[in-house]
């Protein structure tokens, strides 16, 4: 073979290199920008926070990250921002999510990939994507497994129990908004073998009803479980069923678990 030869293979092998670290380098982001919270906790908890180069307002951080650029409200984008972080992957929900803004964000020349957390094997299927768009497919593993373990002593945990106390979720609190069964939060605690109340009432087809004061207090939940909040602050939450609510029983016994949203 002569020279021009060696040198034709050469240059092919070479571009081939590029190219395969070019697409590594695709599959496996470096800049990530999170446009929902749930997505943020799940980066947080593949150990990729120092990957990330912008979040929403509503995104809880941990102090030594530092300051991460806030590019998005819970359901509208900052482009600008977007623009400035130079990401190379963007991630958000098909939930609550506004499609004419994500379209726009592909314009641009970015890559944005929708997730669903609807239900909870979508949720678990969401962090496997993650893990492999990131390069933590290991991690995300681990993940799941770790979660659907601890869902599994809950469950043993719950046979044990002498009674059933009836539940309810409350996402909202003014209005009151609650968690029906075809949510998220009511297929986990029919796996547990939890009672939400709500669970046998069909009146609504909506998944996070409003309802009065008044109806929640008809549901008699033993335990309430709040999420409203995107932080927890159990003392002024607890100081608002009892002045609002001191009828219910869960207030009357301090079965009020708050949980950050």
């Amino acid at each position: 073979m002569n020279m021009l030869g060696i040198r034709k293979i050469g240059w092919v092998f070479l571009l081939l290199i590029i190219s395969i670290v070019g697409l590594n380098r695709t599959a496996q982001a470096a800049r990530i920008i999170s446009l929902k919270p749930n997505i943020t906790d799940v980066l947080l908890r593949l150990d990729l926070g120092s990957e990330l180069v912008g979040v929403t307002t509503y995104c809880t951080l941990p102090p030594s990250l530092g300051e991460i650029s806030r590019v998005a409200d819970y359901i509208k984008p900052n482009p600008e921002k977007i623009l400035r972080a130079h990401p190379d992957l963007i991630l958000t929900s098909k939930e609550n999510s506004d499609p004419r803004e994500i379209e726009r964000l592909r314009a641009l020349g970015m890559r944005v990939e929708l997730v669903s957390f609807s239900t909870w094997t979508e949720s678990l299927d969401t962090i496997q994507k993650i893990g492999g768009w990131t390069g933590r497919s290991a991690a995300a593993m681990q993940l799941i497994s770790d979660l659907n373990l601890r869902l599994e002593r809950l469950r043993v945990r719950v046979e044990q129990l002498d009674v059933s106390p009836r539940w309810v979720v409350i996402v909202g609190r003014e209005p009151l908004v609650m968690a029906f069964a075809h949510t998220p939060f009511g297929e986990l605690f029919t796996r547990v073998g939890l009672l939400l109340v709500s669970q046998g009432d069909h009146r609504s087809t909506l998944a996070y009803p409003q309802l009065s004061k008044e109806s929640l207090s008809v549901l008699a939940p033993d335990w309430i479980v709040d999420v409203a909040d995107s932080s927890p602050h159990r003392e002024r939450v607890v100081a608002f069923y009892r002045a609002s609510m001191p009828m219910l029983e869960a207030v009357k016994t301090g079965h009020i678990a708050v949980f950050e949203g």
